[in-house]
């Protein structure tokens, strides 16, 4: 198969930006070849954070990336969302984490 320069161009890009990830990829099992999961995990943060003009804090932003993770690990273990930080919630106080 023939390249065009643009898309010889366009693979050598990617396997310059990817560099050791790329690797990574190609020498184990079932590690993808892109971090677009990760980037759609962080999406919904990254909206919200937008359409409600961001946090007025460091302990706002804090507080709020702590609240997302929480809702987004209920969500990818298939776990209710309220239950989930319900029974959170109802942990001894020094169970938490960040409190000390």
């Amino acid at each position: 198969m023939k390249f065009k320069q643009a898309d010889a161009k366009k693979i050598q890009t990617r396997v310059k930006n990817q560099n050791t990830n790329l690797l990574t990829a190609l020498l184990h099992r079932g590690v993808p070849l892109t971090n677009n999961h990760a980037e759609r995990q962080i999406r919904p943060l990254a909206v919200q954070r937008k359409i409600s003009g961001g946090s007025r804090s460091n302990d706002g932003a804090k507080t709020h990336a702590v609240n997302m993770s929480v809702v987004q690990t209920l969500t990818l273990r298939g776990k209710d969302i309220f239950s989930g930080i319900k029974k959170i919630l109802e942990l001894p106080r020094h169970r938490w984490v960040g409190e000390g």
